[in-house]
């Protein structure tokens, strides 16, 4: 019976005449009475069953057992699969009407009758609709749902009773399955009787959805706008308290709007079911919280209450998640509504999408919102909306500071952060413990065990722990926020110890780089093996008298044992703060300057340096490690984990957080105590401390990992490091042998057992290699003369795996002939101000000196004069002169070894001749050009011979063009490019006497191609033939054979086979 509707129903009294309304009444009233029992407390849609599919081998649509109820009330139950072949189309009605959204919208009715031969076009038409084509081809691109309705029919027959009316009615309730069209986009394919997207949604109505947003949260630490779409805060902006306040201000400002909605949505829903006041106390919720909050800044010791205040807020979303996740309860649950499907079900939808994807439309089961209620269900939802309305109440709290501070240290076992927080242990911040506790859990206050909620005495908490403590997976802490750092730490492990508590402490600190030093004071555990063998090397240094005490000037001022942090700090400034690679060559450097050593005691200087390096390289890892490890922004940065939970986790980490105290916010008892001690020592004496160092840390903050980590007190290595080998030589001397230099260097190295020797000419190339293990044998050396006059010696040192390396160079007086070439470009004073004019020269061997002279003045110009200088190309193969304003007359220009000891006839010179418009000559050209074409071809084919390569045979006839294209052609260039292309990989890929022969037949096809192309055209030679040639002389290069080929074109070897023209072009050309 429905209160608010007046429901009629008959009653009959002695003698009444009955008719057939009061009769009908009685059974429409017993109807009505069972479908509002089945829609208002069982609930509306499909209980079970009533699936329907396709099957192939009946090729009929299956309709499977079970039940379901209509908006209505009305019950379908189906105990056999129904089979369904056609769709009717017999004479009479083929539609039944429903009721979607007060319109009706009709239904094609689908019958179970079966043709044998499966070729009715009623049959088709069905598969047609299900499947989207039938046997005969024909497709339905259609939409179309499948609904389960309920038809009424009424019949009469004749009664054998006597009377004016003998007919007798009866009434029919038919089940019929049917298909309903949805309605399509394009208005072309209108179909009246669809059913609209507007339909479809009223119809599927369900519970309201959540929305994410909508629900109450506390944010988490550290986490930026970026990441979440709320203000908020990096960790790495966590380097002072007021950042950590503005956070929690942040967390505080996101979360309260949130909760307040949550609290009076749930008490509106679930207020008029559960017979509350009207009038809703959550109203104003939110600015009472954040008075709340508000009143903390500006407080002394302010900093402690907002922690405690983040967990109270936590506490309302908790009470909150119990209600709204309660088995129970959905406070979301729709009333039922009788019109939504009235007489019929949806039981699924064929080809239907939503948002581009299929989906199947479906009825669920609809349940009223107390339809699964037990006895004490509704007595329990009671409750709990009691619990929420009670803790909400900021009057129930207290947050002051001085009570905070004032607690004792305890730790209460709770069930776990997981848990439902009726399950959890009560918080101490709630003003009325009796009172909270018959508030917190529905079981344990019904039952009268209250008091076994941990959190309630401290004496019952520690019997808890002492009882059993596998029922407790988390530890609430209180008593530690606002008090000096040392002290909790202590108090917390005795704690730990004494009931076997499964957790780690950790310490971080509030603060950033600039506080490293001091705490580096206080943790000198973390660097007691480093320090040690500092004040090793500091007693060998003070003890070597070679050393001196000038780099223990230079590094430390003066070594100090009782100041070992300032110690290594100034460590770190001697090597400063970028990775040194080489460290005996930076070693070496720092040695050779002023200040530093002196030139004997050099050597030791470079050891004492190599043995520091490590120790600094160490110090500096340590104290980044350290950083890391005790600064709050940085530990949080790397551990992901790092969560405010108001304690710990069985298993996991307690990270206090301290920061520096403020004179301010103390105390007068410690205010007191921190003056006594600046006052006097325990002595007696006058004291030493500075307030700063008195002040200590306060704990105004604790976080949680979920793991244990973090050792205090890392392990403590020492190692005793003796000190390196250093590598050093000294150029012991030479003597000219046959075609031979003899070459001898003492070994001078400290600390080694085993030397390796390695010799490199000018071009950089190793020519010889020697490894000795007596440092008092001499190392000789056999060096060929074309090698060149200027090497280079590598000596590494090395014992037990440590290598020193030493590189010196050394020249030696020449055994082979000194040359000197300038170039023949025409050159001229143009009368410009600081005129810079500029010569190739080519020098041979690299690494003697040159002497500028004035032969009209017959003085030599100085080096550092400022009217010239000279410099070498990086692979050393030509030097440049450079000339600045130079004054008109001729000079000379010696290259000599005369600097070495008796060489004073290792020289050659070339003449320069300064004027207006006067060309420069080479002084060693002294014949006039006399181009006469050569036979190119027999000396080539001779060294085709003897190199012995299968390509060159196969590339014989390429060979006789090139070699005998007359002087002056056109093709001759480019037959020399093809003369190139072949030579240059096979010359790659030789040995050492065939590349020989290959490098000298690329001189003679050069020869060959310069002379050619300067008899066509002596004046168009240079310009014709410049990259070719340069591409030769690359080639030589590439093989480093620059020599070889420079004696090639030499007058002594070539002449007469090179005309003096070909010659001066091809130094004009490379020069």
């Amino acid at each position: 019976m429905i209160i608010n509707t007046p429901t009629p129903y008959p009653s009959f009294v002695k003698g009444q005449q009955l008719k057939s309304d009061h009769l009908n009444g009685i059974v429409t009233f017993a109807k009505n009475e069972s479908r509002d029992t089945r829609t208002y407390l069982l609930g509306s849609g499909i209980f079970y069953g009533l699936e329907v599919s396709w099957d192939e081998a009946e090729q009929a649509l299956v309709l499977s057992p079970g039940a379901g109820v209509t908006s209505d009330g009305y019950l379908f139950s189906i105990e056999e699969k129904k089979y369904y072949y056609s769709v009717k189309t017999s004479v009479g009605n083929n539609y039944h009407t429903i009721s979607v959204n007060n319109r009706k919208v009709r239904g094609r009715i689908l019958e179970e009758i079966k043709d044998a031969n499966n070729a009715d076009a009623s049959q088709q038409a069905l598969k047609r609709y299900i499947k989207g084509v039938d046997d005969t081809g024909a497709t339905d691109t259609g939409k179309y749902f499948i609904l389960l309705l309920i038809t009424e029919s009424e019949s009469t027959k004749d009664s054998c009773m006597y009377g004016n009316d003998r007919r007798e009615s009866i009434k029919t309730n038919e089940v019929e399955l049917v298909l309903v069209k949805e309605k399509e986009d394009d208005p072309a394919n209108d179909y009246k009787d669809a059913i609209t997207e507007a339909e479809l949604a009223q119809l599927m109505e369900t519970s309201k959805p959540v929305n994410i947003q909508d629900l109450p949260m506390v944010g988490r630490f550290g986490l930026t706008k970026e990441e979440t779409g709320e203000d908020g805060f990096a960790f790495w902006e966590f380097t002072q308290g007021s950042n950590i306040i503005n956070n929690f201000v942040t967390i505080f400002n996101n979360a309260i709007p949130l909760i307040e909605n949550a609290y009076i949505t749930a008490y509106n829903a679930l207020a008029p079911i559960l017979g509350k006041p009207q009038n809703n106390p959550f109203t104003g919720m939110g600015n009472k919280l954040k008075a709340t909050y508000a009143a903390f800044d500006g407080k002394p010791q302010s900093i402690v209450l907002y922690p405690y205040f983040y967990d109270y807020l936590r506490d309302l979303v908790s009470a909150f998640e119990e209600l709204n996740n309660h088995s129970v309860v959905d406070i979301f649950s729709l009333m039922p509504n009788k019109n939504r499907f009235p007489g019929y079900l949806l039981l699924g939808s064929i080809r239907t999408t939503a948002n581009n994807s299929s989906i199947n439309y479906r009825m669920k089961l609809y349940r009223p919102p107390l339809a699964d209620l037990t006895g004490n269900s509704a007595e329990q939802m009671s409750f709990l909306l009691d619990k929420m309305a009670y803790i909400a109440n900021v009057d129930h709290v207290v947050f002051n500071a001085e009570s905070i501070i004032g607690e004792n240290l305890h730790m209460t076992p709770d069930a776990g952060i997981n848990e439902e927080l009726s399950e959890r242990s009560i918080p101490f911040y709630y003003k009325n413990i009796d009172e909270v506790r018959e508030q917190w859990n529905f079981t344990r206050t019904k039952t009268n065990r209250s008091a076994t909620i941990p959190g309630v005495k401290n004496e019952d908490d520690q019997k808890f722990l002492v009882a059993n403590i596998n029922k407790y997976d988390f530890f609430r802490v209180k008593g530690h926020i606002g008090k000096p750092l040392d002290e909790v730490v202590m108090d917390l492990d005795k704690y730990r110890k004494r009931f076997h508590l499964p957790f780690d402490i950790k310490t971080v600190y509030v603060g950033d780089e600039h506080l490293i030093n001091e705490l580096v004071y206080q943790m000198g555990a973390s660097f007691s093996d480093l320090a040690m063998h500092l004040d090793n090397v500091a007693e060998d240094m003070r003890c070597n008298g070679v050393c001196g005490g000038m780099l223990e000037e230079r590094i430390f001022g003066q070594y100090d044992h009782q100041q070992h942090p300032a110690m290594f700090e100034n460590l770190l400034y001697f090597f400063g703060s970028t990775e040194i690679d080489d460290i005996n060559s930076w070693a070496e450097e720092r040695c050779s300057e002023q200040d530093t050593c002196d030139e004997e005691s050099r050597q030791c200087c470079v050891g004492i340096i190599c043995t520091l390096y490590p120790i600094a390289k160490e110090y500096q890892e340590r104290k980044q490690k350290l950083v890391e490890r005790i600064f709050f922004h940085k530990f949080a940065e790397t551990h992901p984990g790092f969560e405010h939970q108001g304690g710990v986790e069985r298993g996991g980490t307690l990270v206090l957080v301290g920061m520096q105290s403020n004179v301010q916010d103390l105390s007068k008892e410690r205010l007191e105590g921190i003056v006594n001690k600046m006052g006097a020592s325990e002595s007696g004496k006058a004291g030493t401390y500075s307030i700063k160092e008195l002040l200590g840390y306060d704990v105004i903050a604790d976080f949680c990992l979920p793991y244990q980590c973090c050792d205090e007190l890392p392990p403590i290595k020492i190692e005793v490091t003796p000190l390196p080998p250093v590598a050093q030589y000294e150029f012991a001397g030479y003597e000219h042998g046959q075609e031979v230099y003899k070459v001898a260097l003492n070994n001078n190295s400290l600390r080694a057992d085993s030397f390796y020797w390695e010799i490199f000419d000018t071009y950089g190339q190793s020519v010889a290699t020697l490894t000795t293990t007596d440092v008092n044998e001499q190392a000789v050396f056999e060096l060929q003369y074309y090698m060149g006059a200027w090497f280079e010696c590598e000596l590494k040192a090395s014992r037990d795996g440590i290598v020193s390396v030493y590189k010196d160079h050394f020249v030696l007086c020449p055994g082979s002939e000194v040359l000197l070439h300038g170039e023949a470009d025409e050159k001229e004073l143009t009368g410009q101000p600081l005129e810079e004019i500029h010569f190739t020269l080519e020098a041979l061997p690299f690494g003697g000196e040159f002497i500028l002279s004035s032969v009209d003045d017959k003085k030599v110009i100085e080096p550092n004069s400022g009217m010239y200088d000279i410099s070498w190309t990086t692979d050393r193969s030509l030097a440049v002169l450079r000339m600045y304003t130079p004054a008109v007359g001729e000079y000379k220009l010696t290259y000599s070894f005369a600097h070495l000891n008796k060489c004073e006839k290792r020289e050659d010179s070339v003449a320069i001749y300064i004027g207006k418009g006067r060309v420069v000559k080479d002084d060693s050209v002294k014949e006039e050009v006399n181009i006469q074409a050569h036979d190119f071809y027999k000396p080539a084919m001779a060294l085709v011979q003897a190199a012995n390569a299968p390509v060159l045979k196969e590339k014989q006839a390429d060979l006789d063009i090139f070699f005998k294209t007359a002087s002056g052609t056109k093709e001759l260039p480019s037959s020399f490019e093809g003369f190139m292309d072949t030579l240059e990989p096979l010359i790659a890929e030789s040995k050492t006497a065939q590349k020989s022969n290959l490098l000298q037949l690329l001189a003679v096809g050069t020869a060959h191609f310069i002379e050619g192309m300067v008899i066509a055209s002596p004046e168009k030679a240079t310009v014709a033939g410049q990259n070719r040639v340069t591409r030769a002389d690359s080639i030589f290069k590439a093989h480093k054979a620059s020599t070889t080929w420079k004696k090639i074109w030499t007058t002594e070897i070539t002449d007469p086979m090179v005309s003096l023209g070909a010659f001066e072009t091809y130094n004009s050309l490379i020069g």
